[in-house]
């Protein structure tokens, strides 16, 4: 099974009574975007030229990081009879332990992206691999993949990508 977390880009602080879930994303988020888009390609080549299906918060800031940080989507999945990209509700803001038990409902080969946000993404990365992944900053990308029963339930880090320092 491999699963790919990104955590969205850096998004504009929250003011007056926009809401949280509208937050769109900084310029600095965009540029993260423009790098992220020019080594998504490779990240395919990682998982086996295979599009993954995508879990993306409904939120503005996931969303615009799907649109501008994955390039090959629309064409992709263009001519797919299938849902490969859903917006379910409950991913927006949500914990490990949520995360953690939807992935019990997920059956499929293909592999799984999930764009969303942190404490919750992290924290399960982090309980994924054992206590090895590391905090997921704005736009970090991680590549985890459990192969065989020896793993004892651990996935394994195969791929870790983030943004060029020089953006921040």
């Amino acid at each position: 099974m491999v699963i790919i977390l990104l955590r969205h880009a850096k998004a504009v602080q929250s003011e007056g009574a926009m809401p949280d879930i509208d937050r769109p994303l900084h310029p600095k988020g965009l540029r993260q975007c423009a790098a992220l888009a020019e080594t998504v390609p490779d990240v395919l080549k990682l998982i086996g030229g295979v599009c993954p299906k995508i879990w993306c918060s409904p939120s503005l800031r996931t969303r615009q990081t799907l649109t501008y940080g994955i390039p090959w989507t629309p064409s992709g999945y263009a001519n797919s009879s299938e849902d490969f990209i859903q917006y379910p509700e409950w991913l927006y803001q949500a914990e490990s332990q949520r995360l953690a038990s939807e992935l019990l409902t997920y059956s499929d080969e293909i592999p799984l992206m999930i764009i969303a946000h942190n404490n919750g993404l992290s924290n399960w990365a982090h309980e994924l691999t054992g206590g090895l992944g590391a905090p997921l900053g704005n736009c970090h990308l991680v590549i985890l993949r459990k192969d065989r029963v020896e793993d004892q339930g651990k996935f394994q880090i195969t791929y870790r990508w983030e943004p060029p320092k020089f953006m921040d």
